[in-house]
């Protein structure tokens, strides 16, 4: 393994990116994971932007990388700027706010008739509805602090505000996978992990700028409102008086008083005495009309701009600096692929004979976890046992500096003082230097057994076995199946199973 001076530091658990740099790191990486083949994104392309972005700073080189990559995803992807316009949910307030003026204003909360009753009326309805959500709203925040560890609440609007964003977003997706079913295959594939990846970093912003639509909305809303009912007040005589089978006249005046109170107070209008107005008396509901618009102003319009205007400072400082975990096997395998170093290693079947496709696919899982530098060469197979040359002794001759690759058939049977035997000898050798890998594939098991009935169950006990060699010879192995596509997580194990693993952090470091 060669020193090289070229290399990028060590990726972190997380970074903290401005949204529009998120969006940009986001998205090459839902495209890059799903265009496999390279057709959107060729290799010559993918590592143009990566020699371009080459920076001291992770994020950086994130960033630079994936700004190179998104503008060559440009061209080929005509509506690649309306998906990123519409997961933002970044609206102009005035989208919001003269739709609800307007509804507002052709509400009627004074009623349908021109008679208020001063207990139940819209209005008195609209003051309750408001402070049952900001009990609510309350209840949320408490419950996130004690299930989150001190983390805002975003539940409550979260699932509405990923719905509003994925609606246009799987509508562009949609138009821009017409044509060839492979280029289709790829675009819808790349919108659907754009769309996971972002509403899982971006919820806090998301949430915050939903919250921030719906006060802004519900307080216009109430704003027309009330200036529709002075309007109508100014053409129409409305009277006030009040009905209850259960409630008498004491009952009401202290209802009112707790309601309306702190208005009469502010306002300097007395509250009119309940008793006057009952029944079939009536009154000019001048005075319940003012008194009224005052609570809504103090119960409503202030709460919501006070929540809006909390909202606005949390959708910025999300804006900022957007969480975005670092530690998925896709950012390690930029930074080993750019690490500078190279890696040779040596792919050693033991007494099975790889087919062309399945030897590509392995070649392939190992670029990722040692580098797009490393090479990685397929010996012929070892032969039942025997043993390399130079494991014949592991304690004499130089200490080598590449790595070995053990790859078994899992439809052996393993043997202790065979199979083994070999991979203990494996880590003698890799303990004087370079490291090694012990895995076992599956494939021809499951294309012997097919859909045999509990086919599972024998092969996780078939993998226990293995597992129970391997480790008493002092590794781990790795199950795989050539035949199928590596998952993230399998990679990961790789990266895990290496031996010793202090030889791939520095070959990544």
């Amino acid at each position: 393994m060669h020193e090289s001076t070229d290399t990028l530091p060590s990726a972190p658990e997380r970074v903290h990116l401005a949204e529009e740099d998120a969006q940009l790191v986001l998205l090459t990486r839902a495209f890059e994971e799903a265009d496999s083949h390279a057709t959107l994104l060729v290799r010559g392309e993918r590592q143009r932007a990566s020699k371009v972005a080459r920076d001291t700073s992770f994020e950086r080189f994130l960033v630079g990388r994936a700004r190179e990559l998104v503008e060559i995803l440009g061209h080929e992807i005509a509506m690649l700027p309306r998906l990123r316009r519409a997961v933002r949910l970044k609206v102009a307030l005035a989208w919001v706010v003269v739709p609800a003026l307007l509804f507002g204003l052709l509400s009627n909360l004074l009623g349908p008739d021109k008679r208020i009753n001063v207990v139940a009326n819209p209005l008195a309805g609209l003051i309750l509805w408001n402070l049952v959500v900001y009990v609510l709203i309350a209840v949320g925040f408490v419950w996130s602090r004690l299930g989150s560890g001190g983390a805002e609440g975003v539940q409550p609007t979260l699932g509405l505000a990923t719905r509003i964003a994925a609606w246009p977003a799987r509508a562009a997706g949609r138009e821009m996978s017409q044509g060839k079913p492979e280029r289709s295959a790829t675009l819808a594939s790349g919108v659907g992990r754009f769309l996971e990846f972002w509403s899982h970093a971006a919820r806090p912003l998301l949430s915050a700028r939903m919250k921030l639509a719906l006060h802004c909305g519900a307080a216009v809303a109430v704003i027309g409102a009330i200036a529709g009912m002075y309007v109508r007040g100014l053409v129409f005589e409305y009277q006030a008086s009040w009905e209850s089978t259960f409630l008498g006249a004491h009952q009401v005046q202290a209802l009112l008083d707790l309601m309306l109170g702190p208005a009469s107070a502010i306002s300097g209008i007395e509250l009119p005495d309940v008793s006057t107005i009952q029944g079939s008396r009536a009154e000019n509901a001048g005075s319940w009309i003012h008194l009224y618009a005052v609570t809504t102003v103090l119960y409503v319009l202030v709460p919501r701009f006070l929540l809006a205007w909390w909202a606005s400072l949390r959708a910025r400082r999300s804006a900022a600096g957007l969480e975005i975990r670092t530690d998925a096997s896709y950012y390690r395998r930029l930074i080993a692929s750019e690490g500078g170093g190279e890696v040779v290693a040596q792919v050693l079947p033991y007494s099975y004979t790889l087919s062309g496709t399945r030897a590509d696919r392995l070649k392939s899982m190992l670029h990722d976890v040692l580098g797009a530098r490393a090479r990685i060469t397929i010996e012929g197979s070892v032969g039942y046992g025997e043993l390399p040359g130079d494991l014949e002794d592991p304690d004499t001759g130089p200490a080598p500096t590449d790595g070995r690759v053990l790859l078994f058939n899992l439809s052996q049977t393993p043997e202790s003082e065979v199979h083994g035997e070999l991979v203990e000898k494996l880590k003698q050798r890799a303990a004087r230097g370079g490291f090694c890998l012990v895995l076992a594939d599956g494939s021809a098991w499951r294309e012997r057994a097919g859909q045999a009935p509990a086919f599972e169950e024998r092969l996780a006990e078939h993998r226990r076995t293995w597992d129970r060699v391997v480790r008493d010879a002092g590794l781990r192995a790795v199950h795989l199946e050539l035949d199928l596509p590596p998952s993230d997580d399998l990679v990961s194990l790789l990266e895990a199973a290496i031996h010793p693993p202090r030889l791939v952090k520095a070959e990544s470091a």
